[in-house]
């Protein structure tokens, strides 16, 4: 524990084993490929639905995208330190509930969040948990009228997936593995403070992300509801890392890092030019 919590993408590696007769490093490789193919095309789609982004020529729309590839090649040269099973997954989870959070129609949208929730709780619940928290919040702040789905759509839709992600890593916890030893005590804060390789290892290998929080906060009044919720849950999630997580495991928050890269690109641009935040199109 907390690790024996994780089954879902040793289910789905041992079930793909089984199914192709291939090793479970393979299968686990391809999960790791998929995630991250998958996610790296939905960001760039993501990014490409920017209002920045459509505005601009060819030259800062590839100026746009390389930082974007940039960040994430980043991130994923840090994430093989310590690699685990469940990083990428979470990546992938993060992006695609990212992407459903634009989505105009709100009961599928609804189901397929609260889907996703439950799925990412088999993977890693701390992250959707602090995603659907994010937009919970930015529920009650002058964004919510930005939200593709609404204030009120957003706010069941968060609410029920953070009780189905809450509900599902306590089943696991309490009836599946009731038993599971810790390796580790639960409570990591005071630790991660006195470790003097977490003040090099963690702003070295995120300082991307500490860019983004930057440009934001100085911006913050014309944040977009959509924009603001992935800021505040990345924040939660940083929160719950350095809180219970081993601090120079930067693994565990670099798929949240990874998700926010379109906004990063695209408010670094608009830093560079001096133009109001870019909007990014709600799906219908």
């Amino acid at each position: 524990a907390p690790a024996q919590y994780r089954v879902g993408v040793l289910r789905a590696a041992n079930l793909l084993a089984r199914l192709t007769h291939t090793h479970l490093r393979h299968t686990f490789a391809t999960i790791d490929f998929v995630s991250v193919g998958v996610s790296l095309a939905l960001l760039l789609w993501l990014l490409g639905r920017a209002e920045n982004f459509r505005k601009a020529d060819h030259i800062a729309q590839w100026l746009q995208a390389s930082l974007v590839l940039g960040s994430c090649v980043l991130y994923l040269m840090w994430s093989f330190w310590f690699q685990k099973p469940e990083t990428q997954p979470t990546l992938l989870l993060l992006v695609l509930s990212a992407a459903a959070t634009q989505w105009t129609r709100r009961i599928p949208a609804l189901v397929v969040l609260v889907l996703l929730a439950a799925i990412g709780a088999t993977v890693r619940a701390d992250a959707v948990v602090a995603f659907h928290l994010g937009f919970l919040l930015v529920c009650f702040l002058p964004q919510a009228r930005s939200l593709p789905l609404g204030r009120a759509a957003q706010f069941a839709a968060s609410a029920l997936a953070i009780v189905a992600a809450v509900a599902i890593e306590w089943f696991i916890a309490h009836r599946v593995y009731p038993d599971a030893p810790r390796q580790v005590a639960a409570f990591q804060l005071f630790g991660n403070l006195k470790v003097w390789l977490n003040y090099l290892v963690v702003p070295t290998a995120i300082f991307p992300w500490l860019i983004t929080l930057r440009l934001a906060i100085r911006r913050w009044r014309v944040l977009e509801g959509w924009t603001t919720g992935l800021l505040l849950g990345s924040v939660a999630h940083f929160a719950l890392y350095y809180t219970f997580g081993i601090a120079w495991e930067v693994r565990i928050f670099l798929p949240f890092a990874m998700t926010l890269t379109p906004l990063t690109a695209t408010l670094a641009y608009a830093a560079i030019r001096n133009e109001n935040l870019p909007a990014i199109q709600p799906i219908h």
